[in-house]
């Protein structure tokens, strides 16, 4: 007798080979009906790079021979536009894929997406005329996660209104994101006063996470600042992190070219408003960001131990931060204190989260690195004495202001050990616990 498998239980078994495309392209020729469930593996991500890429997507969905309807239906996650990462784009036009009118359409059939990829976007009156601007902010109804790399805009509000035309947004990444409006530039230039605003109704951004790079947070933060309406930015938590460095030279080279043309011209602005209001651009008053409860700062992307203290254009003394935590990265155990040095200006940093606690009483600074015995014998004890030492020891007033600090140390194993500031009165302030 012929054995037969019940089609959930066969369902079940097709989600087990999610991650291996050639069982999947095998199961979906045994039958129409497992058709879609490989499907729904094979065509979660999706990435189209370039025009041609495009051109095949579109020609496969409008092929009268093949039920398509359901293809993008599939896609959980889309990549968009030129990988910085990729070399083989090196010196190639690659803003004409953001120039094909038929790209919108096709990218609406996407609603399921919940993580969209943006790499160098060009948002231009010609790339998106206003109805196919507002056809694809309305495109993806559930999206969750945005990522925008090397993305210049022609506005500010075009930035802002994709930004908040997500009903669903949780969290979004930037890097090299930069504005440009020459009109808009010299209006600010010229003008004997601040332009004012059209309403006086905030639009709130909520985000349960913002992850930028310096050039991205001014990009955002100016938007606002000289927008036609009023804009306050609220956030869990702010991630902060250094200008990500490209396999493609070429590629960085451009987007830090990029950068440098939308950083001058704000220049002009910000000196104009010092001239006629006495005042910066950054504020503005109330402030533009409402709200930021957590900051998190990835030492471990920054290309100098100083390039963390640009965390100075976030206006902290209007924000009830509650915590700031640092990412150190992999600490080898044989040179705790010289690479803890390295990575944190411990002058600078004692300074800094010392005058922090005079606005914010109950501020708790949480560092976390990893340690690295390099085969040698792993000493744990050690190796927390030599990163109580140097902390304690450069990090003196904040300590000695009875300041919350924890530093949870990471050994081989998932192994975590926590130290705090102020000590207890026992050992308890030690805590090690297996994750």
């Amino acid at each position: 007798m012929e054995a037969r498998l019940p089609t959930e239980l066969c369902y079940m078994i097709i989600d087990f080979l999610l991650d291996d495309l050639p069982a999947l392209q095998a199961c979906s020729l045994v039958c129409c009906a497992w058709i879609a469930p490989c499907r729904s593996h094979k065509l979660r991500s999706v990435a189209l790079r370039t025009p041609e890429r495009f051109a095949s997507l579109k020609s496969l969905l409008e092929s009268p021979l093949l039920e398509t309807s359901s293809i993008p239906l599939c896609a959980r996650e889309l990549r968009l536009g030129a990988n910085p990462q990729d070399r083989a784009y090196d010196r190639s036009d690659i803003g004409a894929f953001w120039e094909n009118a038929g790209l919108v359409p096709v990218l609406c059939r996407f609603s399921n997406v919940g993580s969209l990829q943006l790499d160098n976007l060009k948002w231009t009156p010609h790339s998106f005329p206003p109805a196919t601007a507002k056809q694809f902010m309305s495109a993806f109804p559930q999206l969750r996660s945005l990522t925008l790399k090397v993305a210049v805009f022609h506005s500010p509000e075009d930035l802002l209104l994709l930004l908040s035309s997500f009903p669903r947004l949780v969290s979004v990444t930037m890097a090299f994101v930069s504005w440009f409006d020459e009109k808009l530039v010299a209006l600010w230039t010229t003008s004997p006063r601040r332009p004012p605003k059209q309403s006086t109704d905030p639009v709130i951004l909520a985000l349960k996470k913002l992850r930028t790079d310096p050039t991205s947070w001014i990009a955002l933060i100016t938007a606002a600042s000289v927008a036609t309406r009023i804009w306050r930015l609220a956030l869990d938590e702010l991630e902060w992190i250094g200008h990500e460095k490209f396999a493609s030279d070429w590629m960085l080279a451009r987007a830090y070219e990029q950068s440098t043309a939308f950083i001058n011209p704000l220049s002009d602005i910000t000196a104009h408003l010092f001239a006629v209001e006495g005042h910066g651009l950054l504020e503005a008053q109330p402030s533009l960001v409402s709200r930021v409860d957590a900051l998190h700062v990835d030492i471990t992307t920054m290309p100098s131990p100083q390039a963390w203290t640009s965390v100075r254009v976030i206006p902290f003394s209007t924000l009830d931060v509650r915590e700031i935590r640092y990412t150190l990265g992999t600490i080898h155990a044989s040179s705790i204190f010289t690479e803890l040095g390295e990575r944190l200006a411990w002058m600078f940093l004692d300074r800094y989260l010392t005058g922090l606690l005079a606005d914010h009483p109950r501020l708790l600074a949480r560092f976390q690195l990893l340690i690295d015995f390099g085969g040698e014998r792993a000493d744990y004890d050690a190796c927390m004495a030599d990163v109580e030492s140097s902390f304690s020891h450069n990090l003196s007033s904040l300590v000695e202001s009875g300041a919350r600090v924890c530093a949870v140390v990471t050994f081989p194993g998932n192994v975590n050990r926590e130290l705090w500031w102020p000590k207890a009165s026992t050992d308890s302030a030690i805590v090690q616990h297996h994750a």
